[in-house]
């Protein structure tokens, strides 16, 4: 009994890990762009290298497992990412970053699907839903405390540390494995690896998500775009026609003639579509838009965390008294609740941000307890192995198709009302009492003070710098001793005229500051209501979807009440 927890415990530390760094990172990219200096659009890849390999290499890699040994390529998988975790900490440069994570991905490649497969067949079937529960709630608390965490470690330490957290986790985690794992005597399947099929899958896979991530950059209707996905079509069919074909298929597609399993797969893509559409935007909206630190961003999104870890095991628990459809209606319905209430959101009461966490968390909760358990429905083998690495797989596109929708919809937001936002600015402007040129200057100053949607962006308040003012009072002085007549021009009435033309100018540079930042702040209130709406905007176009996704629970199968009577 020992053994066996010691090994489910080090299994769901696998998982956490896994999740965890698909989203740490989302919060502390400003601190990691600023720290290793370079554009955002290229720290990004940081993330999506991660999100590539994860997607691409989880099936091929848990097969390998299946053949090499569970234990062994479990073990190789911490190390990998061991490896990668202390690259990416140590980063000097991007590259560094990039490869870094690289080698992460491959370790999470590795250990979410074995760390699935050896949990669950570590019980016997019928007491299985436990460590199922478990592993579910691990995956759902994981993926929704990295930006939390990531916010806190940001704040408090430095980002380096979000990569540097995970050292005396794995460590820990190798310890558990070598005195818990049977390295010598474990159970392999005596296959070949499905070369052809796998190059397919990998290809598909790697078309579909980088498709997928670069959508806001080259555009929905772009030829890459369009040519990445009709790679991803071709190369799925030529994939399922080899896999109905070849001996040792990499995939079984028996798996998909389980009803369960296929819903779970279903509800898996939209639960994670939806839940990351909220843990991506939500950091971004508190910190860059509301001007929150990382911290304060990181605790309001704790209620949200709770109720996943609240919620999963309770729905897991009566999955059998209640059955999927009620769960996963409910679920959903909780998630359509959160949504409708973010795009009536105002982010300074505090209730109404604590009300919108908690709506989507208990949702989210309440739907990932069942689908992790009908997942691994009652599959045992290879079949359980494929299920699982399938399952992590449609979790990443989940999460991948949200990233890439939600951040898409949120820049043509943002575009729009960029364009309304700098109209009104410009209204405003020429219609004060500034000079042509001052209208001019003001406009760009307050302009390039809000183009990156950072609406505490600190613009300066004094307009009129030392050299312009002792200009103007030169030239003022100048022109007035200048009208002057000769008789009167002595060395006390030049400084008698210098001191009013000063005391004028002053007075002009002040009435000249009050009104431009008279014009900031009605500008920085545009700005704020503008980019605030461009994000309620998203969930408002979201949420007849996510309406339409609770209808998911169809795809289950009714409550036997005849066999729970018998039971």
């Amino acid at each position: 009994m020992q053994h066996t927890k010691l090994v489910q415990h080090t299994m769901c530390m696998g998982i956490f890990l896994c999740m965890l760094d698909t989203t740490i990172m989302n919060i502390a990219l400003p601190a990691i762009q600023t720290g290793l200096n370079v554009p955002l659009n290229q720290i990004s890849w940081a993330l999506n290298i991660y999100t590539i390999l994860f997607a691409v290499f989880t099936i091929p890699l848990s097969r390998l497992a299946e053949i090499k040994g569970k234990h062994k390529v479990y073990l190789l998988g911490l190390l990998a990412f061991l490896i990668g975790s202390i690259l990416s900490g140590l980063a000097p440069n991007l590259p560094i970053l990039i490869a870094g994570r690289a080698v992460q991905s491959i370790g999470a490649a590795i250990l979410f699907p074995v760390s699935m497969t050896i949990g669950i067949a570590s019980t016997a079937i019928d007491k299985r839903k436990h460590i199922i529960a478990a592993l579910g709630i691990t995956q759902g608390l994981a993926a929704a405390l990295g930006p939390v965490i990531g916010g806190l470690i940001t704040q408090l330490l430095n980002w380096r540390w979000v990569f540097f957290i995970n050292i005396p986790i794995l460590l820990l985690a190798c310890i558990f494995c070598l005195t818990s794992f049977n390295f010598k005597n474990e159970t392999v399947l005596s296959v070949k690896i499905d070369w052809f099929g796998t190059a397919c899958l990998m290809l598909a896979l790697f078309s579909l998500v980088l498709a997928l991530l670069n959508l806001s950059t080259w555009g929905i209707y772009s030829p890459k775009v369009i040519g990445l996905l009709l790679v991803f079509i071709s190369a799925t069919s030529l994939f399922l026609w080899i896999e109905s074909k070849v001996a040792y298929p990499i995939i079984h597609l028996d798996l998909f003639k389980n009803r369960a399993f296929n819903g779970a797969a279903i509800t898996t893509i939209l639960s994670n579509f939806f839940m990351t559409g909220v843990s991506v935007l939500l950091p971004t909206f508190f910190t860059r838009i509301q001007g929150m630190t990382e911290l304060t961003a990181a605790l309001l999104l704790t209620p949200l965390a709770m109720m996943i870890f609240i919620f999963s095991p309770l729905s897991a628990i009566i999955l059998d008294k209640v059955g999927p459809r009620w769960l996963i209606l409910v679920g959903f319905t909780l998630m359509s609740a959160g949504y409708f209430s973010l795009f009536h959101f105002n982010a300074s009461h505090l209730s109404q941000v604590i009300i919108t966490c908690l709506l989507i968390g208990s949702g989210y909760g309440i739907i990932v307890g069942p689908i992790v358990v009908l997942s691994a429905a009652d599959f045992t083998g290879e079949l359980l192995t494929a299920s699982q690495s399938v399952s992590g797989v449609l979790r990443q596109i989940g999460i991948t198709l949200a990233i890439a929708l939600f951040v898409t919809g949120l820049t043509a937001n943002l575009t729009h009302e960029n364009n309304l936002i700098k109209r009104d600015i410009k209204q405003a402007i020429s219609s004060s009492n500034l000079s042509a040129d001052r209208q001019k200057q003001t406009l760009i100053n307050i302009t390039n003070g809000i183009s990156t949607q950072q609406t505490n962006k600190q613009i300066p308040r004094q307009h009129v710098s030392a050299q312009e003012r002792q200009a103007l009072i030169t030239q003022q002085t100048t022109l007035a001793l200048k009208a002057l007549p000769l008789t009167q021009d002595n060395a006390q009435i030049t400084t008698q005229i210098k001191a009013n033309v000063t005391k004028k100018v002053d007075k002009a540079i002040k009435e000249t500051n009050q009104t431009i930042n008279v014009l900031i702040t009605k500008s920085k209130g545009l700005a704020k209501n503008g980019y605030s709406k461009a994000f309620s905007d998203i969930y408002s176009d979201a949420f007849p979807i996510l309406i339409l996704s609770s209808f998911s629970f169809l795809l289950f199968k009714k409550r036997d009440k005849a066999s729970e009577i018998a039971k």
